[in-house]
């Protein structure tokens, strides 16, 4: 092959013509702007949906704890064995609370010629012996009948003395109100209101109130339950019972925390009867918190006299609800040799994990027992 020699001349020429064949060859190469804009959107996309796959592992962990709240499964803790009574006599609707000397007292529905009944515990120890002292807790009449005063609930106040909320009988109906009363002593004498604290007549009364202090933020609380099934004539459970329409909620009323009564508000319904589930009626509210700050809504339901009478719970993550229904009653007959349980207390604080409780008792009508409760 013959060779060839480039001259001084062409040799700049060239050169230029090679820098100027590269440069196109990189332009042609190079991605253009819309190219380079679809390459930077692809690339935050996928960082995107990585930082989304991450924060969602993340919180897996919480997504599963929630879960377990909406979950919350209580149970009773005994040790299988019939349970005795701590108070062998006709003491129903009992409410538990300490006394600063740290004995236990609890206060129940009228009985034996008294409007409300006192029990007391002989020591510190709740599951110990008990004894009914033979003192009326509220023996004087204001608005009431004097008649049929039910569940009363006893509560101390930031100043140390103590509030009472009952049930009273109306003179002139068998309708029932809740009324308020006071005292200095634990024990009493309690002198009530001149007149009903809740009283909604036109749905039937008001019965079965308890208070509530919330520990997380302070605020003072009282449930209660609107007596629905009390319409029409004089029975046990009263009429109506069969009408799927027949209201019987349990409400939430906030109060002031320095006396106990003063409304904060509206009430709030917090939960109502299925009649699938509940029959002619729930009642006997009673609110407290678990250390984690669950707030659970005990209450029975079925009429008293009903042998599916029972102990239900509901659960919520906001003092105002909504609640979840636990998918199982926490007791009923014949668990543990008991006919008929219901009306339960806590006390209303949150490390108390006692509850009290009514239960038929052969010829002694409902009398109080006492048991643990704890979370599954």
């Amino acid at each position: 092959m013959e060779q060839r020699y480039i001259s001084g001349v062409e040799a700049p020429l060239l050169a230029h013509r090679r820098a100027h064949l590269l440069e196109t060859k990189f332009k042609q190469q190079r991605p253009s702007r819309r190219h380079r804009i679809y390459f930077t959107m692809a690339g935050a996309t996928i960082f995107i949906i990585l930082a989304v796959f991450l924060l969602y592992g993340l919180a897996m962990p919480l997504s599963f704890v929630s879960r377990n709240h909406h979950g919350l499964r209580l149970r009773i803790l005994h040790d299988g064995l019939a349970m005795g009574p701590s108070v062998p006599f006709d003491f129903p609707d009992p409410t538990l609370i300490r006394h600063e000397n740290g004995t236990w007292f609890a206060f129940a529905t009228n009985s034996g010629g008294r409007n409300i009944q006192v029990a007391r515990s002989r020591t510190t120890n709740i599951l110990g012996r008990w004894e009914r002292l033979g003192i009326d807790a509220m023996p004087e009449n204001t608005w009431t009948t004097g008649r049929n005063t039910w569940a009363p609930d006893v509560k101390r106040l930031y100043d140390g003395s103590y509030i009472m909320y009952f049930a009273g009988e109306m003179p002139d109906s068998h309708q029932h109100c809740v009324g308020v009363a006071r005292s200095d002593k634990l024990e009493g004498p309690y002198t009530a209101d001149p007149e009903p604290w809740v009283c909604p007549r036109e749905e039937g009364g008001a019965i079965d109130a308890a208070g509530f202090r919330d520990p997380t933020t302070g605020r003072q609380y009282v449930v209660y339950k609107v007596d629905g099934n009390s319409r029409g004539d004089f029975s046990q459970c009263g009429t109506g019972t069969g009408d799927p329409n027949l209201k019987t909620p349990l409400m939430l009323q906030e109060v002031s925390p320095s006396d106990g009564c003063t409304k904060m508000g509206a009430a709030t319904i917090l939960l109502d009867r299925i009649p699938d589930l509940d029959g002619a009626l729930i009642e006997a509210p009673e609110l407290t918190i678990r250390p984690d700050g669950t707030y659970v809504l005990f209450y029975s339901s079925h009429c008293f006299t009903d042998p599916k009478y029972d102990i239900k719970y509901a659960y919520s993550r906001n003092v105002k609800g909504p609640y979840r229904r636990a998918s199982k009653s926490l007791l009923q007959t014949p668990q543990f040799g008991l006919k008929g349980p219901g009306g339960a207390s806590t006390g209303g604080e949150v490390d108390w994990d006692w509850l009290a409780f009514h239960a038929n008792c052969k010829d002694n009508g409902r009398c109080m027992y006492i048991t643990g409760y704890g979370q599954e």
